[in-house]
């Protein structure tokens, strides 16, 4: 359903509307979380802003030890030769929380997406978002593409793994645009 189209104008038509009657509309039309997210945005103050805190990967683990197995005794180290684990653990610190990728960057280059968010939320809350794959991580970036431009810092949206040879994210952009975001909202009124 598109508010434009109908709803708001029809109902609010030669009428003085006050902004809950906006976010009435909004309610009806996409749900009470869209309305939620919409008062914090524009009422609020709400920010939004995802930080990656810690970023791992291994090898995942078997079980190790003295097995029988086909009516033999087979030891086995509790390592994988192929198999990798991992996580990145993203810090929601805003109020906001929109919907945003997550990429994990393996060493040989390759990229792996995942998303997270998309409700309101208190500060701090963590979130945990698993890897697993036949090749290890070299690190994280939360929005490489920058859709998300309303963060508050896009210093904090990647990270590397100790020893990995490039950043999964250009940190010149990311500096200029936070450094360019406070600014404008320095000297707006």
């Amino acid at each position: 359903m598109c508010i434009r189209d109908s709803t708001y104008t029809k109902r609010f038509a030669y009428r003085n509307p006050e902004p809950e009657d906006f976010l009435g509309v909004l309610g009806e039309a996409f749900g009470d979380e869209a309305r939620g997210l919409a008062r914090a945005a524009l009422f609020d103050q709400a920010t939004i802003d995802y930080a990656v805190v810690q970023v791992a990967s291994a090898r995942r683990a078997k079980p190790a030890g003295i097995f029988d197995r086909n009516g033999k005794r087979e030891t086995d180290t509790g390592t994988s030769e192929d198999d990798y684990e991992g996580y990145a653990l993203v810090e929601a610190r805003g109020i906001l929380g929109f919907p945003v990728d997550v990429v994990f960057t393996l060493d040989d280059g390759r990229e792996v997406r995942s998303r997270i968010g998309g409700q309101l939320s208190t500060r701090g809350r963590m979130i945990r978002v698993p890897y697993t794959g036949a090749r290890p991580l070299r690190g994280v970036a939360i929005d490489p593409g920058h859709t998300l431009l309303l963060d508050d810092d896009f210093t904090n949206n990647h990270a590397d793994i100790r020893g990995a040879t490039r950043s999964p994210q250009n940190h010149v952009f990311a500096l200029v645009t936070t450094l360019a975001a406070h600014a404008i909202a320095w000297l707006s009124p």
